[in-house]
């Protein structure tokens, strides 16, 4: 078997599974009241740099918050803010950046 094949074959594997996990804990998040609105990840710019997972949803009086997750890995930002979604351990902030926000 080729090496770089199985390798990939074996990564595309970790992304799928971390991406439906991902998919499962957001439509639970997504169900609930004041639940998850939205989400982006933003790939790495430079070598050494982390993917970034940037989640918006609204407080209970209905301000914009929004919650970050990083890792080294496209897998590892989706797998770590699912678990964090899942435990409720994401801080979240006021979105300074929200449309309409005075």
């Amino acid at each position: 078997m080729n090496t770089d094949k199985a390798v990939y074959d074996v990564e595309a594997k970790k992304l799928r599974d971390a991406t439906v996990y991902l998919f499962l804990q957001m439509e639970r998040a997504i169900t609930e009241e004041n639940g998850l609105a939205r989400f982006r990840i933003r790939g790495p710019e430079f070598t050494g740099d982390d993917y970034l997972l940037v989640a918006g949803s609204l407080s209970e009086d209905g301000t914009p918050v929004v919650a970050f997750h990083t890792a080294t890995t496209l897998p590892g930002v989706i797998i770590g803010f699912a678990n964090r979604l899942r435990n409720g351990s994401l801080k979240w902030h006021v979105d300074k950046f929200a449309k309409g926000k005075d």
